[in-house]
Protein backbone atom coordinates (compact mmCIF):
# COMPACT_ATOMS: atom_id res chain seq x y z
CA UNK A 1 0.00 0.00 0.00
CA UNK A 2 1.12 3.54 -1.35
CA UNK A 3 -0.68 6.20 0.38
CA UNK A 4 0.30 9.77 -0.72
CA UNK A 5 -1.57 12.56 1.51
CA UNK A 6 -1.45 15.73 -0.87
CA UNK A 7 -2.19 17.97 2.13
CA UNK A 8 -0.64 18.24 5.51
CA UNK A 9 -1.48 19.48 8.42
CA UNK A 10 -4.95 18.96 9.70
CA UNK A 11 -5.51 16.77 6.97
CA UNK A 12 -2.52 14.58 8.01
CA UNK A 13 -3.96 14.09 11.55
CA UNK A 14 -7.33 13.52 10.51
CA UNK A 15 -6.43 10.71 8.55
CA UNK A 16 -4.23 9.31 11.35
CA UNK A 17 -6.84 9.43 13.49
CA UNK A 18 -9.37 7.54 10.90
CA UNK A 19 -6.87 4.53 10.72
CA UNK A 20 -6.55 4.57 13.90
CA UNK A 21 -10.42 4.48 14.30
CA UNK A 22 -10.76 2.04 11.83
CA UNK A 23 -7.94 -0.29 13.52
CA UNK A 24 -9.75 -0.12 17.01
CA UNK A 25 -13.47 -0.78 15.38
CA UNK A 26 -12.44 -3.44 12.85
CA UNK A 27 -8.58 -4.85 14.49
CA UNK A 28 -5.24 -3.22 13.70
CA UNK A 29 -4.54 -5.12 10.23
CA UNK A 30 -1.26 -4.72 8.67
CA UNK A 31 -2.78 -2.11 6.11
CA UNK A 32 -4.45 0.23 8.63
CA UNK A 33 -0.89 0.02 10.94
CA UNK A 34 0.70 0.96 7.77
CA UNK A 35 -2.31 3.80 7.17
CA UNK A 36 -1.23 5.34 10.58
CA UNK A 37 2.62 5.23 10.28
CA UNK A 38 2.78 6.67 7.16
CA UNK A 39 0.01 9.72 8.12
CA UNK A 40 2.67 9.86 10.61
CA UNK A 41 5.67 9.72 8.45
CA UNK A 42 4.70 12.50 6.19
CA UNK A 43 4.45 14.63 9.51
CA UNK A 44 8.01 14.05 9.97
CA UNK A 45 7.28 12.88 13.20
CA UNK A 46 8.98 9.53 12.12
CA UNK A 47 9.55 8.16 15.99
CA UNK A 48 5.99 8.02 16.55
CA UNK A 49 5.66 5.72 13.06
CA UNK A 50 7.91 3.26 14.79
CA UNK A 51 5.40 1.72 17.06
CA UNK A 52 2.16 0.89 14.32
CA UNK A 53 5.36 -0.42 12.06
CA UNK A 54 6.81 -2.60 14.53
CA UNK A 55 3.11 -3.82 15.06
CA UNK A 56 2.64 -4.05 11.52
CA UNK A 57 5.82 -6.11 11.16
CA UNK A 58 4.29 -9.01 13.84
CA UNK A 59 1.87 -9.46 11.82
CA UNK A 60 3.44 -10.00 8.57
CA UNK A 61 7.44 -9.59 8.74
CA UNK A 62 6.76 -9.76 4.94
CA UNK A 63 4.56 -6.84 3.96
CA UNK A 64 6.85 -4.87 1.43
CA UNK A 65 4.22 -1.68 2.29
CA UNK A 66 5.82 -2.33 6.20
CA UNK A 67 9.49 -2.89 4.51
CA UNK A 68 9.16 -0.02 2.91
CA UNK A 69 7.74 2.51 5.24
CA UNK A 70 10.58 1.01 7.93
CA UNK A 71 13.20 2.25 5.54
CA UNK A 72 11.63 5.91 5.75
CA UNK A 73 11.52 5.75 9.62
CA UNK A 74 15.10 4.86 9.37
CA UNK A 75 16.61 7.54 6.59
CA UNK A 76 14.50 9.56 9.00
CA UNK A 77 15.61 9.30 12.00
CA UNK A 78 19.55 8.79 10.56
CA UNK A 79 19.44 5.32 11.66
CA UNK A 80 19.44 3.28 8.54
CA UNK A 81 21.37 0.41 9.58
CA UNK A 82 18.42 -0.58 11.93
CA UNK A 83 16.32 -1.75 9.70
CA UNK A 84 18.49 -4.99 8.86
CA UNK A 85 18.44 -5.56 12.25
CA UNK A 86 14.67 -5.38 13.09
CA UNK A 87 13.57 -6.91 10.15
CA UNK A 88 14.34 -10.35 9.20
CA UNK A 89 12.60 -9.97 5.96
CA UNK A 90 14.74 -7.20 4.65
CA UNK A 91 18.00 -9.03 5.89
CA UNK A 92 16.92 -12.08 3.86
CA UNK A 93 15.98 -9.69 0.29
CA UNK A 94 12.84 -9.99 -0.03
CA UNK A 95 11.70 -8.36 -3.15
CA UNK A 96 9.24 -5.21 -3.59
CA UNK A 97 6.98 -4.30 -5.86
CA UNK A 98 7.94 -2.14 -8.68
CA UNK A 99 5.51 0.39 -7.32
CA UNK A 100 7.13 1.12 -3.93
CA UNK A 101 10.78 0.11 -4.66
CA UNK A 102 10.41 3.35 -6.97
CA UNK A 103 9.56 5.66 -4.22
CA UNK A 104 12.38 4.95 -2.50
CA UNK A 105 14.40 8.00 -4.17
CA UNK A 106 11.92 10.34 -2.55
CA UNK A 107 12.35 8.87 0.66
CA UNK A 108 15.76 9.85 0.66
CA UNK A 109 16.62 13.16 2.75
CA UNK A 110 18.25 16.06 1.79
Amino acid sequence: MAVHFPQGGEKLQEAFYIFQELGEKYGATPLLLNGQAAALIQQGKYEDADGPLQRALEKDPNSPATLINCIAVAQGTGKPQEVHTRSPALAQGVSCSAELVMCLPALRPG
